[in-house]
């Protein structure tokens, strides 16, 4: 199987076999709720990286929101707030005193009382919601964050419209952590991503990580969430037949990048690209900062070896806009 199509329809044909009994949209949707219902108790500590890689690149975005927050306190919407990680960062980094309201919400009640036990020490007046309508009424914000959230939806611009309702004219928008197709469209950043992929696919079998968290799972000390979520999928009727991990991975990270599982090229499935975005939300968001980063794909750069830092540092200064991870801060264009 190689799922890596930008075409919905070629998605769907790979797809067929198993027999979706509901549309896309709605199926990525429920995938991800399952998805995350198991990933929940694991996640903070099987993305390490994010943890070292991230609070730097939070500290500029929020001093760059901070600077057109003007005379109002904040009132945030956290929206897919996770474990919290997120709500953690503004309250670290904007001035004390400085956040009116801070609404957590994400589909998963697994994440979202994740967030809530993480967040609450920190900021007790913090509320926390899978209630759409609820959240909707407790607007309107002035500042809607995103973070690792985007790549998980099937149409992220057409959801974060739907929000305009619920924000004020001089709302600001900060979306943090996502995938850029820019990367894998850029031929040098992708020759370079391939010649280590090649010798990576060798060495990952000589780490110990690897093969201690095959133990972890064969000894049931980690869950298979992959299976898991298939399984599920299944039992609720979502599909006739059980899909392979690597096609649930692909709808559930539904803007992500994927490398083909039978080996080759990475190449882009479907990705997520802050001009192209910039050009679609004309008139309705201005792009007002942008910081790329992770010049070796999906990889972290601290993890890589020392030649190939280099090279990522080399990327980085020839080409700063395409990094395979962006964050970005926008603000509502001025009617």
């Amino acid at each position: 199987m190689n799922p890596k199509s930008s075409d919905p329809g070629e998605l769907l044909e790979l797809l067929r076999p198993y027999g979706p009994r509901v549309p896309l949209s709605p199926l990525v949707e429920e995938l991800n709720r399952i998805y995350h219902r198991y990933e929940a108790e694991v996640f903070d500590r099987i993305h390490p990286s994010d943890f070292r890689l991230m609070p730097p690149i939070w500290k500029e975005i929020s001093e760059v929101a901070e600077k057109r927050r003007g005379n109002s306190a904040w009132r945030i919407l956290d929206l897919g707030c996770g474990t919290g990680f997120e709500a953690g960062q503004m309250i670290a980094n904007f001035p004390p005193g400085s956040i009116e309201r801070l609404v957590c919400y994400d589909i998963s009640p697994e994440m979202l009382s994740r967030g809530k036990s993480n967040v609450s020490p920190l900021f007790p007046e913090a509320v926390f919601s899978v209630d759409r309508d609820a959240v909707s009424a407790s607007g309107p914000y002035n500042l809607l964050v995103t973070s690792q959230m985007l790549h998980h939806l099937t149409d992220p611009l057409g959801v974060i419209n739907s929000l305009l309702p619920m924000l004020t004219e001089d709302a600001v928008w900060i979306a943090a952590h996502e995938p850029s197709v820019r990367f894998y469209r850029n031929p040098e950043c992708l020759r370079v991503y391939e010649s280590f992929l090649r010798g990576y696919r060798w060495r990952k079998y000589l780490k110990p990580a690897k093969y201690l968290s095959l133990l972890r799972r064969l000894v049931s000390l980690d869950k298979d969430i992959e299976k898991l979520t298939a399984e599920e999928a299944v039992a609720k009727e979502l599909f006739r037949s059980t899909p392979p991990r690597e096609l649930i991975l692909a709808l559930v990270d539904f803007q992500c990048v994927r490398i083909c599982a039978q080996g080759g090229n990475g190449l882009p499935r479907r990705g997520l690209d802050f001009i192209e975005m910039s050009e679609e939300l004309s008139g309705l968001w201005d792009l007002i900062s942008i910081k790329t980063y992770n010049f070796m794909g999906p990889f972290d750069e601290q993890d890589l070896p020392r030649k190939y830092q280099a090279v990522c540092r080399d990327l980085a200064r020839k080409y700063p806009l395409d990094g395979a991870h962006h964050s970005a801060v926008w603000r509502r264009s001025a009617v």
